[in-house]
């Protein structure tokens, strides 16, 4: 393995395990929807990463620097989408003792959805494949091929890493009264992503 690739994965490894955002609503999703559900949402997140590998190839980096303002509106877009997941996430909590609990097979779709979206609009993710993996590729070879490949090994790792979180989560949900897990993991990744949400508007 040659040494920029090496560097390359411990910027992913860094990158996929800080908490963030990801990290928030594929723990929320895996307790309010059961493991189904955290699936599904690191199966939109790695979705995600696919699309990202696409834009790269296809010049995104250009266009970011061409039209400076995209990068803001995708900011102010991605902190409205967080926060308003955040506020589900707390409302949940709340009608979370009176719910009979769900089908783990229910909103499975909602679920994929909520982690390709939250990933898209994620600015760190955007700024990952716009100002660090260009350097990682060969302007001798094949970009697509190499983006592709690159946005892989990010893929790889995030669902390695969010798939133990899920099989993690649903494994306490078992052992514990299922609405006051529910309640309990629902408000701090609510909390978490109102959090994340502010903090992404201010910059």
């Amino acid at each position: 393995m040659p040494p920029d690739l090496l560097t390359y994965l411990a910027a992913v490894l860094i990158l996929v395990l800080s908490p963030g955002p990801n990290l928030a609503i594929v723990l929320g999703n895996a307790v309010a929807g059961g493991r189904p559900a955290g699936l599904a949402t690191v199966a939109g997140i790695v979705a995600g990463f696919g699309l990202y590998a696409l834009a790269t190839a296809g010049g995104l980096a250009s266009l970011l620097v061409a039209v400076p303002g995209i990068l803001g509106g995708l900011r102010l877009a991605g902190a409205a989408y967080l926060v308003w997941l955040g506020i589900r996430g707390l409302l949940r909590a709340r009608t979370a003792a009176a719910l009979p609990a769900a089908s783990p097979h229910a909103g499975w779709r909602d679920a994929a959805r909520d982690g390709l979206v939250t990933n898209l609009l994620n600015p760190k993710v955007v700024l990952f494949y716009v100002a660090l993996v260009p350097n990682f590729i060969d302007p001798a070879g094949s970009v697509f091929h190499q983006s592709l490949a690159l946005a892989s090994l990010h893929a790889a790792v995030a669902a390695t890493w969010f798939t133990l979180v899920t099989l993690a989560a649903a494994q306490v949900d078992r052992g514990l009264h299922r609405p006051r897990t529910v309640r309990l993991v629902q408000t701090i990744s609510g909390t978490a992503l109102i959090l994340f949400g502010l903090r992404m508007a201010l910059g």
